[in-house]
């Protein structure tokens, strides 16, 4: 029993450590508080508060309605592809721009791991275009993809990462440091290498003087030469 209290509490923790919940139902008290406090941030601009006043409905729902029509519109007259922009570019850029000005290091983790696998989907995309197009309705998984990575309830980002990316993150980073170990120590053969034949070019070099030296020919003395006496000139 105790072993298995610790397997659930270390799998508790380390999914509260990457902000993974623990249960991922749908849980409709927290999507209700969620609406309300939206609701209250509303209402806070004066110019929606007016507006709630007079017709007298929750202009979450007013907000959630022009949304659908715009989302709408916009499939009419752009397509899907344009829908797809704003849940996997759009909304994620605003959202990784707002996470730049505060400390939360969990948020921060978020977005940087949605956008390694939105890089790693779109490079896979684009080598296997031609077999996911026909795919029925390809591009609203893909959207519902990008959704599931950032969603609150899912963070499938972190999620993923956790369960695929960093175990292999870690292989690799121990690869690299024994790269970068093999690397300097075959550099500081090769310097030692160089150190020990520049020597031996040198202590050649010096012998091969001295030999020269030795094996010169030594000449009479030119001085001496003024002490001969010439022969007599027979005229």
């Amino acid at each position: 029993m105790s072993v298995g209290n610790n397997m659930r509490d270390n799998q508790f923790r380390t999914q509260e450590a990457y902000g993974v919940p623990e249960n991922q139902s749908f849980n409709w008290q927290k999507w209700r508080k969620t609406m309300d406090e939206v609701e209250m941030r509303l209402r806070e601009h004066p110019t929606l508060k007016k507006f709630q006043s007079r017709t007298g409905f929750p202009l979450i729902y007013s907000v959630g309605g022009i949304m659908i029509l715009f989302l709408t519109l916009l499939y009419i007259f752009s397509g899907v592809g344009a829908l797809v922009s704003i849940a996997g570019v759009i909304y994620p850029g605003y959202m990784s721009l707002k996470s730049l000005k505060n400390d939360n290091k969990l948020d921060n983790m978020l977005w940087l791991s949605y956008w390694i696998w939105y890089g790693l989907f779109t490079l896979i995309e684009s080598i296997t275009d031609i077999l996911l197009f026909w795919v029925p309705m390809y591009e609203f998984i893909k959207m519902g993809f990008y959704i599931y990575l950032y969603a609150p309830n899912t963070k499938g980002a972190l999620f993923l990462y956790r369960k695929l990316l960093q175990p292999l993150v870690i292989k690799f980073q121990q690869f690299e440091r024994q790269f970068i170990k093999n690397v300097q120590e075959v550099k500081k053969n090769i310097s030692d290498d160089s150190v020990e034949m520049s020597r031996g070019a040198i202590n050649t070099s010096n012998t091969s003087r001295m030999n020269t030296t030795s094996n010169y020919p030594n000449y009479p003395n030119i001085n001496a030469s003024n002490n001969i006496i010439p022969p007599r000139s027979t005229y």
